[in-house]
């Protein structure tokens, strides 16, 4: 309500000829008040500008195109990888991502067990069900698709001699996870869910990678 009436009262300041650069909202804590002042200013077609600090590591996009390169330099821990795959790279579906984390914390899944078949079963040490190779072979399918992107990343970082060649291959990596479809999609869903300012963030971040 407050956002509103804040919103509502420099929407009349505007109306009256003062300037928008001109006006301000002073508020105790920005990042609990940001979004609703953001609503409220949009409700009102008021631009807003959030002088906040944003750590764009902690973003998930940035997570999803650092993911594969951060799990390389902790040694394919099980939890560096699945980090990785569950920012929605590639074309990785949630149940086959749940079954892959399930089987990996189930046998200790890390370092060159990522890059090697999976044989054990899924069923742990249970009598294994009648479907158990078709599982199995599903699972397996998630590895190796994974582990291509993951391969695919290690060579190439391996022959680059310089950083033109390092920024070459980090390009190529997004590429092959297809990450400006995954921006996108993300734009489109904050942008339905009426968090404009978030999907600006988000298109802007695949271009401050590129650069």
């Amino acid at each position: 309500a407050e956002c509103e009436l804040a919103a509502a009262l420099l929407r009349q300041k505007a109306l009256t000829g003062v300037r928008c650069r001109d006006m301000a909202v002073v508020c105790g804590d920005l990042e609990s008040y940001g979004p609703t002042l953001q609503a409220a200013f949009e409700k009102y077609d008021l631009p807003l500008y959030l002088s906040q600090k944003t750590d764009l590591l902690q973003k998930p996009a940035l997570q999803a195109a650092l993911g594969g390169l951060n799990a390389l330099e902790e040694g394919l821990t099980h939890q560096s990888v699945m980090d990785w795959l569950r920012r929605g790279i590639g074309s990785f579906e949630r149940d086959a991502l749940d079954r892959l984390e399930n089987y990996c914390f189930q046998w200790n899944i890390k370092g060159t067990k990522w890059l090697t078949p999976f044989t054990a079963p899924t069923c742990g040490y249970d009598v294994p069900a009648a479907d158990e190779a078709k599982k199995l072979e599903k699972l397996e399918q998630t590895r190796q698709q994974a582990a291509s992107l993951l391969l695919t990343l290690r060579d190439e970082l391996k022959a680059c001699q310089n950083g033109a060649d390092f920024a070459a291959a980090m390009i190529r990596h997004l590429e092959d996870i297809a990450l400006e479809a995954l921006l996108e999609a993300r734009c489109k869903a904050l942008q339905q869910s009426d968090r404009g300012r978030e999907a600006a963030e988000t298109a802007q971040l695949y271009h401050i990678l590129l650069e």
